[in-house]
């Protein structure tokens, strides 16, 4: 999960959004105030965060802030479920 929060914190440069910047720092804190270790349990929900980090990134590029936000949510309720399991 290190990789995920070294990502997030690589979009975050590129956002302008304050909105959005506060919830993707919001999935970073999830992820560090979380369980770090993985389980064979949440391998398959890690994949699906970092496919939806690596989605928000896209989003960041093309500044299309609104579909970044959505997916920042459904990215935080991933993060919490994980956190959860492990």
């Amino acid at each position: 999960m290190k990789m995920v929060v070294i990502y997030i914190n690589l979009i975050l440069v590129s956002v302008n959004d304050d909105s959005l910047k506060t919830e993707l720092k919001k999935a970073v804190d999830n992820i560090k105030y979380g369980n770090r270790k993985s389980s064979v349990n949440s391998m398959e929900l890690e994949d699906k965060i970092e496919g939806t980090i690596e989605e928000i990134g896209r989003y960041v590029e093309s500044n299309e802030v609104v579909e970044a936000k959505k997916l920042v949510s459904k990215l935080n309720l991933f993060i919490e479920k994980r956190n959860v399991m492990c």
